[in-house]
């Protein structure tokens, strides 16, 4: 037999006995478990950058193997993923800090942007819980995001409102009735100038109102003394 003929003699054994192999490997790497990845970390660590090579010259198959992974241990990889979160608050921080502005712009491109709206439209109730605990987590921080969605879509963005802010130099005084806002009272940061009338969104037109004053006052345009609101005659 030539070594041409023991080759594919070979290779046609190895298709013939592929799940047979497959089997004893698993049972192989069960029983010798530590000396397996003992072996392993040696050769990652004189071939540093064969793993990488490799992901570079097999792209597609990569992905493939990595996405077929991922769907049969979806459960695995959510919990482990969970807890090393619980355990790097602090590097996950440092790292988004850093890297604020590659991955914003990395959700920005069409591609995430379609893949996001995927995602979401599969998982419709998932995601309403999750802004419903959200919001009730981060009351301050929903009113200023609401307001700011509401103003860029106005176009009348001038920049971004703290209301907390808005309140301590209000002093906790609402700026139409000119009383002060007691616990439990609810309260609107208010457009001076309404946006659907060309008001902007930004310090110098904003006011601390009442809930109740702002809604009585509605799209109302100030005359005179802006934070003394008048109906303005036709």
């Amino acid at each position: 037999m030539t070594s041409e003929q023991e080759r594919e003699y070979k290779r046609l054994w190895y298709l013939r006995n592929k799940d047979r192999i497959a089997t004893a490997k698993r049972l192989d790497y069960v029983q010798h478990r530590a000396s397996h990845l003992a072996r392993s970390a040696a050769w990652r660590a004189m071939h540093p950058d064969a793993k990488r090579q490799w992901h570079v010259a097999h792209k597609e198959r990569a992905h493939a193997m990595n996405k077929e992974w991922r769907a049969a241990h979806t459960t695995e990889l959510q919990r482990k993923m969970k807890e090393w979160f619980a355990t790097h608050k602090e590097h996950r921080r440092a790292y988004n800090k850093a890297n604020a502005h590659r991955l914003r712009t990395s959700r920005q491109t069409p591609e995430a942007r379609a893949r996001k709206a995927a995602w979401a439209k599969a998982n419709v109730e998932r995601v309403r819980t999750y802004k419903r605990g959200w919001k009730s987590r981060h009351k301050d921080a929903g009113r200023v995001y609401a307001a700011t969605r509401r103003a860029r879509q106005a176009d009348a963005f001038i920049e971004v409102v703290d209301h907390a802010q808005v309140f301590a130099d209000a002093r906790g005084v609402c700026a139409i009735c000119r009383r002060t806002i007691k616990a439990p009272e609810k309260w609107h940061v208010d457009h001076i100038f309404p946006l659907g009338k060309r008001g902007t969104h930004g310090y110098d037109n904003v006011q601390l109102a009442h809930d109740t004053c702002n809604l009585a006052k509605g799209s109302k345009i100030p005359k005179g003394q802006p934070t003394l609101w008048q109906v303005r005659p036709d």
